[in-house]
């Protein structure tokens, strides 16, 4: 569903190695600290921040697509 609503908007779908993906939800995307994750909200315990979990991965996972692809870290 997402590959053809991206398509009829003209946004292209790439899909990601396993090792990209990798505790994405887990990983702190402030300080890079790994930590457990207990419901919808994800809670670092290294540095503080508070983050929806699914918001707190898809910075991870843009960041790691932008890196992958030599478009830099940020």
């Amino acid at each position: 569903m997402i590959e053809y609503k991206a398509l009829l908007e003209g946004i292209d779908v790439v899909y990601l190695e396993k090792k990209l993906v990798k505790n994405t939800s887990r990983t702190c995307h402030r300080c890079g600290h790994v930590a457990q994750v207990k419901g919808r909200i994800f809670k670092c315990p290294n540095c503080g921040m508070e983050y929806n979990r699914d918001l707190n991965a898809c910075i991870n996972i843009a960041r790691r697509v932008t890196s992958s692809a030599g478009w830099g870290g940020s």
